[in-house]
């Protein structure tokens, strides 16, 4: 565990993750998931009550190449200042001047060696990613989908069988508890307070074990702290963002050459140029406050 921002991050990789969740699953307690980028954190330094969600889930993990940037150079200044002993140098590398020469060094670096931010994160893991392998992983589990728009929950969860059973024909062959509809429920829903009954009253006579909130962020883990308690069956509940969409097709993801060079933020940009708010927020914003916290 890594603390970023003053938010807590999960240091494993994708199949030590995957081996929590199956130990939160037959636990006895309930456990929010996040998966935090970039643009989390910017929202938790002006909204305390998002800060403190995030601070208080059982797992926070990374979304994002820029928190596996962020880790590696926070923890190559604290490196460089535990060992400087010359006065003079030390007073430089308590100064700001290495911490943008570091920043703007590791961020020049991403494209030509995308290793080189896996230093204390070793993988960035998206909640689309991460929704795909729990649909993997437990396929016997009941999962209810909340958030998107009318019916795309139920198309994304049609493709993402229809994907896995290409990708593991055991699956589709032998486990016909992977075909089974009734594992599934879904409701559009918002994360308005006047819809908060409706929406626990159709999870609760569902009774899943896993839940995924499609609302955006910050409001999916608002809701999910105020209403996890409510919907007790719930082991799991992970907010996903747009995953819905993406599943869908209603939204189309970047290639996967993107994908593991961790610019999918730069695909965005060519096909929804309206985006570039979010993205200047995710890649010059968030480094110059970061940078500044140090």
């Amino acid at each position: 565990m890594i603390q970023l921002l003053q938010i807590p991050f999960s240091t494993s990789n994708l199949q030590e993750i995957l081996k929590t969740l199956e130990q939160f699953l037959y636990s006895d307690k309930q456990h929010h998931i996040a998966t935090p980028n970039p643009e989390f954190l910017l929202e938790s330094l002006q909204n305390p009550e998002f800060k403190k969600v995030l601070q208080n889930t059982s797992l926070n993990i990374p979304d994002g190449i820029g928190i596996l940037w962020a880790t590696t150079i926070q923890e190559k200044i604290k490196k460089n200042k535990k060992n400087r002993t010359n006065a003079p140098l030390e007073h430089l590398f308590s100064s700001p001047i290495l911490k943008y020469i570091l920043g703007i060094k590791y961020l020049a670096t991403l494209l030509i060696n995308p290793k080189s931010c896996k230093k204390i994160i070793p993988e960035r893991i998206t909640g689309t990613d991460l929704m795909a392998e729990i649909f993997r992983k437990f396929p016997d589990k009941k999962i209810f989908l909340l958030g998107a728009k009318e019916g795309i929950a139920e198309k994304a969860v049609k493709n993402l069988k229809c994907q896995i059973s290409r990708q593991n024909d055991h699956i589709r062959l032998t486990n016909t508890k992977f075909q089974n509809s009734k594992l599934y429920d879904y409701f559009s829903g918002t994360p308005k307070a006047f819809d908060e009954k409706e929406i626990s009253t159709r999870i609760n006579s569902f009774k899943p074990d896993i839940l995924f909130v499609a609302f955006g962020s910050p409001n999916q883990e608002l809701w999910i702290a105020k209403n996890l308690s409510k919907i007790p069956s719930v082991k799991i509940a992970i907010g996903v963002g747009g995953a819905f969409d993406f599943f869908a097709g209603e939204k189309k993801r970047a290639p996967k050459i993107f994908q593991k060079l961790g610019i999918e933020w730069l695909y965005r940009l060519f096909i929804e140029p309206k985006r570039w708010k979010r993205i200047f927020n995710a890649v010059v914003i968030f480094p110059w406050k970061f940078l500044k916290s140090l």
